[in-house]
């Protein structure tokens, strides 16, 4: 009997071991999912979902914080589509040209360099990068014959993501801070495709694209550096760490 006992306890013993495992899991399953993974830092959106600025593509932008296109290098590239429908994530932009991708203007209720997390996803996303190798093989005699204007920034963009679609996951602050519901639905019905909706407090604002259009770029700064032995000083490549903001030079500029 007390054989039996000991048994019987040990087997009530794992069966709620085992039941606790299963509600672990099971609380795991149900639970809100995960925010969406951030994109390394450097990453930016184009004023506008574009064909246009491929990597390649070399800008400035000068102590009036406009930015000139300045040239597109004919640079090899590799190019691939992501292997699930929908890609999401998040990055830090910040609000101006958020506003601008919008086509809501600069008109906003906070500072427009003001940095901000946005999460959306992206269908049928696909990147486009140059490798180094390829970049330095076309770069390098370009920086020779050219000569940098002082005052000014030069970027060179090596990386771009695109998508047939966009859809943001806005806040109740955030758009607050793009002027309101009032304003998001104005710029809707200007562009056309685009349209909003809620659901609770995650307002949703989602643009679709006849054919796949450059949503956002990677840009690496054109700097003086020191090289060698006898540190002679060269024009190369840095990492942009930080949001840049600017606007789109007009033809007076």
């Amino acid at each position: 009997m007390d054989t039996l006992l000991v048994v019987l306890a040990a087997a009530a013993a794992l069966a709620l071991l085992a039941g606790g495992w299963w509600l672990v899991r099971s609380r795991r399953t149900e639970s809100t999912p995960e925010a969406p993974p951030l994109l390394g830092a450097g990453w930016q959106f184009y004023s506008r979902p574009t064909e246009l600025e491929p990597p390649g593509t070399v800008f400035r932008i000068d102590s009036g914080k406009r930015r000139f296109m300045v040239d597109t290098l004919e640079v090899a590239t590799q190019k691939g589509e992501e292997a699930v429908g929908r890609r999401r994530e998040s990055v830090d932009a910040n609000m101006g040209i958020v506003a601008r991708f919008f086509g809501l203007g600069p008109k906003l209720e906070v500072d427009a360099e003001h940095t901000e997390t946005f999460a959306f996803e992206l269908k049928r996303a696909s990147r486009q990068f140059v490798e180094d190798a390829d970049l330095d093989a076309v770069l390098d005699p370009w920086l020779k014959q050219h000569e940098l204007r002082p005052g000014s920034r030069y970027f060179v963009i090596r990386d771009t993501i695109s998508g047939n679609e966009i859809t943001f996951h806005l806040d109740r602050r955030q758009v607050d801070n793009f002027g309101g519901e009032g304003s998001l639905t104005e710029a809707a019905k200007l562009e056309g495709n685009l349209h909003t909706s809620t659901s609770k407090s995650d307002y949703l604002l989602q643009q679709t694209f006849d054919m796949p259009m450059r949503i956002m770029f990677l840009p690496e700064e054109l700097r003086p550096l020191t090289r060698g032995l006898a540190e002679e000083t060269v024009i190369g490549r840095r990492p942009v760490t930080k949001q840049l903001y600017w606007e789109e030079a007009t033809e007076e500029d």
